[in-house]
């Protein structure tokens, strides 16, 4: 620590990486990442020809990381609130080389905020809170300037041949918990993931039992990591009120995958939250060759979920699943695709016996009709169509995205159907990716924009409209991805 703050006391060092080192949580890291460090480089000192002890394995460690800058602003209905952020931070990894198959990784998040409009002041007109802004940084404390860092990861992988068990803290991407990386830091998991693969199956299979959900800077329990975003409505009307009262010792997930072909992928996954919901989703994605570059794409998905047990708590209004909900959920898709181009027709039906329901902490949904910033979880009843493009010109290292689509939601008022009160609405997304080139490789920029219309009846109240419709949403985001090797 003498080492550090020498060299970080001169007045000639970067506001932001003073504030790094000087973050409590950061710093309580730091002699355990000083340790790794001196394993790696005394490596070095031992003959490469033994490359089968433990020294040899930090010697051949690796290092990777992300710097990103995000700009986030959004545009609300006259008379209601705008906001916008700029943070800059990324994530640091440090993973060991192979030792009997054994690797360790260890890696942390940080963000530093830049520029930010009133992100922990309710909305006059409303007394609603920021949306989207507020997940750059922690929405459990938006006034929140420092500490704003977390171990995100921090796991042991053993790997053989194709297949892999990983326990601890890592990443994870399923249908209904994933990293949904589109802020400062992806959701984080911990608990025990397997990946085996055998010829054309490959089985998932993990138990969870924390989550650092993305928007926060803190590590919690299953439980506790429900409500930190908006909790809405319960069935009756009143406010959702889980957050600190349900129970469940945590997550199961189980995927099955089978790939015959090149043409031919289904799924089926069962995620078993306990004492709260059982999850089953069902899908299947078959190409149609048309000649040696484009192709015919056709999926049909289906997606069941069941109360377990009392759902969360005994008392429905502190439950999170509530009893009597029965969910069932049809998706289909079609399009055509070559090595440049595709264009997707999506559709989405949510039957009305029930809201499908996902802890929006645990990551995005698994519909064909998803288009960032907007999500149906929490509803039922609804009609969902979109069209999707997407544009690659490797030439210029650009990828163009064009979304629009059409969302029947009950009405506002229906709470057994609509937790969050949302609207009917159209939903337009632009999107484009840029992958610089010569000395600044591998810089990227991307640039986000959305806008939401109302399509339903809001009843003059602005608490149906803010952040929801007639509201317009713009990115940009900054990315340089490094590796050591």
């Amino acid at each position: 620590m003498l080492l550090c703050r020498f060299l970080f006391a001169s007045e000639t060092v970067p506001q932001p990486m003073k504030w790094f080192v000087s973050c409590p949580r950061i710093r309580k890291g730091i002699p355990g990442l000083l340790i790794l460090w001196i394993f790696h480089t005394s490596a070095f000192a031992q003959e490469k020809k033994d490359t089968t002890t433990l020294a040899y394995a930090f010697h051949e460690g690796s290092v990777r990381g992300n710097l990103r800058n995000a700009l986030l602003l959004t545009n609300n209905a006259p008379g209601l609130t705008d906001y916008q952020a700029d943070a800059i931070g990324g994530h640091l990894v440090y993973q060991t080389g192979s030792f009997k198959g054994f690797r360790l990784a260890v890696g942390t998040h940080f963000t530093f905020p830049l520029t930010t409009s009133g992100l922990s002041e309710p909305d006059p007109a409303t007394g609603a809170l920021n949306r989207y802004e507020a997940t750059l940084f922690d929405v459990t404390k938006p006034q929140e300037k420092r500490n704003l860092a977390l171990v995100s990861l921090l796991n042991l992988t053993w790997q053989w041949k194709d297949s892999r068990i990983i326990l601890g803290r890592q990443w994870l991407n399923t249908p209904f918990i994933n990293m949904q990386d589109n802020r400062m830091q992806p959701t984080a998991v911990e608990g025990f993931y397997s990946d085996i693969r055998l010829q054309k199956w490959k089985v998932e299979a993990a138990w969870l039992r924390g989550i650092a959900p993305r928007g926060t800077m803190h590590w919690y329990n299953v439980a506790g990591s429900m409500g930190l975003y908006p909790q809405g409505t319960n069935s009756d009307g009143s406010r959702g009120n889980y957050l600190a009262n349900v129970k469940t010792s945590g997550i199961g997930l189980l995927g099955l995958h089978y790939e015959p072909d090149q043409h031919l992928h289904l799924q089926a996954w069962e995620q078993y939250a306990d004492n709260l919901f059982n999850t089953v989703l069902v899908q299947g994605d078959y190409k149609v060759p048309l000649d040696k570059d484009a192709r015919w794409l056709f999926s049909l998905q289906y997606i069941r979920q069941d109360i377990v047990q009392d759902g969360g708590h005994a008392d429905p209004a502190k439950a999170y699943f509530s009893n009597g909900n029965r969910v069932n959920v049809i998706g289909a898709r079609t399009g055509w695709e070559n090595n440049r181009a595709r264009a997707l027709l999506n559709y989405t039906r949510i039957t009305a016996g029930g809201r499908f329901s996902m802890p929006r902490e645990w990551g995005t949904e698994p519909f064909f009709t998803f288009l960032s910033r907007e999500r149906n979880e929490g509803a039922g009843g609804v009609h969902a169509a979109s069209v999707t493009v997407k544009w690659e010109f490797p030439k210029q290292h650009l990828t163009v995205e064009g979304g629009y689509g059409r969302y029947y939601m009950p009405d506002v008022k229906q709470y057994t159907l609509n937790k969050y009160g949302m609207p009917s609405y159209n939903h337009t997304k632009i999107g484009v990716d840029y992958v610089c080139g010569g000395k600044l490789q591998p810089l990227r920029l991307s640039a986000l924009y959305i806008y939401k219309g109302d399509k339903g009846d809001t009843y003059n109240n602005p608490k149906y409209v803010i952040n929801k419709v007639n509201v317009s949403h713009f990115a940009f985001v900054v990315n340089y991805p490094f590796s050591t090797k």
